[in-house]
């Protein structure tokens, strides 16, 4: 007989069985305020004597787990599963599971907990900024609020940077030491497409010295294509038919054309549905999802002086590992 740390007395494992071990299960984070994001690594290892394959790691509410390494353990290998808890709105004692689910004959479902106890210290609303849907040349401003929950905590603002040209933060002090208002405005010329930074607010206290809000701005370009890759999944046991669709849509190109759409596979039947003054979808027919998909790519021309070539790449998802 052998013992596993939170699994009970089990049997040896028989000849050719894997078996998924974690030491250290359960990870307290102690006392964070509710503006925080918890990261932790749990490891797991392989003590059978064949393969273990990790089919699929379920989280729940705010629990992100991070794509595994590797998902098939050797007999003694090791991985990790990354795992991100934001906090923002949780307050009081927080206990969160993750599941493991494997072929292991014994445990085929493991489950890894992350607790801790949140205070309301500290409260920002919003506690990230999203600016999506706008053209290179918008300058708009969102606000956030920074509050001072706890009577017992002062804090000053000493200063506020920002980390990206395109977002310019300023801040108001609406109570000293206790309430602030943060006005966030974004710095034409936007690049197109994606623009990512943080706000980083330096205060007085020792324990919250820094504190730090997301920020992103989503900007069209000539012509808005969504979505950007072609994610299909497939099963382990069968092929799977699948029918997604691509839109074209005006960004700061009100009036275009397209012209044509030619598909990386025979196998991938296509239909171009005009939409008016709303563009263009693509419709897809895939009878069968294979995996000679992954990195093909669907080729799209257009009018558009700079975009007269459009490429939307195909990504084939495992469904037992997809996260």
């Amino acid at each position: 007989m052998t013992v596993g740390p939170g699994t009970g007395c089990k049997d040896e494992p028989a000849q050719g069985s894997p078996r998924l071990v974690c030491y250290e299960p359960n990870y307290d984070f102690g006392r964070q305020n509710s503006i925080d994001i918890v990261e932790h690594s749990f490891v797991v290892k392989n003590e059978g004597n064949a393969p273990l394959i990790i089919r699929r790691v379920k989280q729940f509410c705010r629990c992100t787990a991070g794509k595994l390494s590797k998902n098939v353990l050797q007999p003694d290998e090791e991985t990790t599963i990354d795992v991100q808890l934001v906090l923002y709105g949780l307050s009081g004692v927080v206990h969160k599971k993750i599941l493991m689910e494997s072929n292991d004959p014994y445990k085929p479902e493991e489950a890894l907990y992350i607790t801790g106890r949140v205070t309301d210290d500290i409260l920002i609303t919003p506690f990230q900024v999203s600016f999506l849907g706008i053209y290179d040349n918008t300058k708009t401003n969102k606000t956030v609020y920074i509050d001072v929950c706890n009577p017992d905590i002062n804090l000053n603002i000493k200063r506020v940077e920002s980390e990206s040209q395109y977002f310019v933060p300023e801040i108001k002090t609406l109570e000293k030491s206790k309430s602030y208002e943060l006005s966030i405005h974004t710095r034409p010329p936007l690049p197109e497409g994606l623009t990512t930074g943080s706000i980083r607010i330096f205060t007085d206290n020792d324990e919250y010295g820094i504190l730090e809000i997301p920020v992103k701005a989503d900007v069209f370009g000539e012509l808005i294509i969504f979505p950007e890759e072609i994610i299909l999944t497939i099963d382990n046991s069968h092929n799977t038919r699948s029918s997604p669709y691509v839109a074209v849509i005006p960004g700061k190109t009100r009036i275009f054309e397209l012209k044509s759409v030619i598909s990386p596979s025979p196998s991938v039947k296509t239909k171009i549905v005009p939409l008016g003054k709303s563009g263009y979808k693509i419709e897809l027919t895939i009878p069968m999802v294979t995996k000679d998909l992954e990195g093909q790519k669907l080729r799209i021309t257009t009018t558009v002086e700079n975009m007269k070539e459009i490429l939307i790449p195909f990504r084939i998802v495992d469904k037992f590992n997809h996260r």
